[in-house]
């Protein structure tokens, strides 16, 4: 790596400049992955469309759209919507939420790499 290299490497420059190109080079796509670390299947909504994802099963997805996925952040009564604005480049987990032990049924996202 030559000394100019190292210099924007040391800003952050080099990740960010990759992230622009991937978005120049896939026509401004956003392309992430989203990974079901529970022992259930999960529903969510991304950019509008209603998905499903089995335990244990990961999917890549590109989407125009914002990104944006909303799921039930508690499944065991009514819908509790908790949403977030996934970013590209990302791999993301559906995770057992941690902070209500004993219930398996309250769910977050996480990221995983």
């Amino acid at each position: 790596m030559s000394s100019n290299q190292g210099l924007w490497a040391d800003f952050g420059a080099v990740e960010e400049l990759t992230e622009q190109a991937a978005e120049t080079i896939s026509g401004g796509a956003e392309v992430f992955s989203i990974y079901n670390a529970t022992d259930a299947s999960i529903s969510y909504n991304l950019d509008g469309y209603s998905l499903r994802l089995e335990a244990g099963q990961e999917l890549v997805y590109t989407t125009q759209g914002d990104g944006i996925i909303t799921f039930d952040k508690d499944t065991r009564s009514g819908f509790q919507a908790k949403s977030y604005n996934l970013d590209s480049g990302v791999s993301y987990a559906f995770l057992p939420n941690n902070l209500t032990a004993g219930n398996p049924y309250d769910l977050d996202l996480g990221y995983i790499a």
